[in-house]
């Protein structure tokens, strides 16, 4: 198989590097569970020992240099909130060159005058981010770090193209919305131009918070989701380059450290225990939902000191990330492309049996994200 940056999928003893793909066969097949598996053997094997021994700043400026070290050329895909963020302020709070950073948006929204921005912070807002902190960022980055090229890509420019092929949904694994289809086939200019010259790049991901847990014996773990780990989607021309910062099999020494501060923080604060996904919850979306978002909160204060509490919105719960794009479905001159893209996901998530599916109303929504084994860290 060619294994894939961000791990792969089985069902019994049958391996899959597409995600749809083991679930059609799962489904036809009438097996139960589909596994997935990230660096196993990596995390599996850690010595727990070194647990409190390291200063995660520290950590993050030890990662970044790993980096520097191996390519000649670095690109951060930015999109302005606390992970992406962090990564950028460790280059250059520790003044290790970054070469670039790549920012997809759909700029379309901006020119015409979809949406006026609000302080609103649910996910239905998500377009206020540009206003209100992405282009902030940029503008300081510009003013303050000229070196660090800014690469902006619009990926509304060619929308038709991105909501009617179908073999765009064979390539992004878990992700089914237009937006997801097109920010994920979406790569830089710059980063194609640099492998031609024959430079190694490195094209970094702010992947992810620590997936905490608690087990059905009481312990506090983490564990990696698929729907996570797939959002940093290689260049089919660049795939060995892509690089995960936080969840990194070569330096596992950042998740581990990160979940340990996580698990010091909540067994000193065990009021908000509750706010830990356990495993014998009863899922609910408005309760799960709710949960997430103040978990996420409480994970960034936690393992991030570079967070300044710029405007950001709700994670996207909704399936098919309605929310957040939101405005594709509402434009006249789309719906052309928006129904097409309806039909073709229908068609293509037909053979995926329910239990794997978000459901509302009877209908498929899309995929459940699915879960590796989990990694204990204390008992809490």
């Amino acid at each position: 198989m060619i294994f894939k940056k961000y791990g792969y999928w089985s069902v019994s003893n049958k391996q899959f590097n597409n995600k749809i793909d083991a679930l059609l066969y799962a489904s036809k097949n009438a097996f139960k569970k589909v596994n997935y598996h990230f660096y196993d053997n990596i995390w599996e094997n850690y010595n727990r020992e070194l647990l409190g021994k390291f200063n995660l700043n520290t950590l993050y400026a030890e990662r970044a240099k790993q980096l520097r070290d191996s390519y000649d050329y670095l690109i951060l895909n930015y999109s302005g909130g606390s992970d992406s963020h962090n990564v950028l302020m460790t280059f250059i709070k520790n003044k290790i060159k970054l070469d670039a950073i790549y920012i997809k948006w759909p700029m379309k929204t901006q020119i015409s005058g979809i949406y006026k921005p609000t302080h609103d912070t649910s996910s239905y807002n998500f377009l206020s981010e540009w206003d209100l902190t992405i282009k902030k960022r940029l503008e300081w980055i510009s003013k303050n770090f000229p070196e660090i090229k800014i690469i902006v890509h619009d990926w509304s420019e060619n929308i038709s193209a991105n909501f009617l092929r179908e073999d765009l949904f064979e390539k992004i694994d878990h992700l089914y919305s237009p937006g997801d289809i097109a920010r994920l086939i979406s790569h830089s200019k710059e980063e194609l131009i640099m492998i031609e010259k024959g430079q190694r790049v490195g094209s970094i991901w702010g992947i992810d918070k620590p997936d905490v847990y608690i087990d059905h014996e009481g312990v506090f773990s983490f564990r990696f989701r698929d729907a996570a780990s797939t959002v940093g989607h290689p260049s089919f021309f660049n795939n060995d380059g892509t690089e995960y910062f936080y969840w990194s099999p070569v330096f596992p020494e950042i998740v581990y450290e990160q979940a340990n501060q996580v698990y010091q923080y909540f067994k000193a604060n065990s009021n908000f225990i509750h706010l830990i996904p356990k495993f014998n919850d009863n899922f609910n979306v408005k309760n799960t939902v709710k949960r997430y978002i103040m978990l996420s909160r409480i994970l960034k204060s936690i393992i991030y000191d570079t967070w300044d509490e710029m405007f950001q919105v709700d994670k996207s719960m909704e399936p098919g990330k309605i929310d957040w794009d939101n405005w594709l479905y509402k434009e006249e001159e789309l719906r052309f492309y928006t129904e097409n893209w309806q039909y073709i996901f229908k068609n293509f998530i037909h053979d995926v049996d329910y239990r794997f599916c978000h459901n509302h109303l009877g209908k498929k929504m899309g995929v459940v994200p699915l879960f590796t084994k989990s990694y204990p860290v204390g008992k809490i």
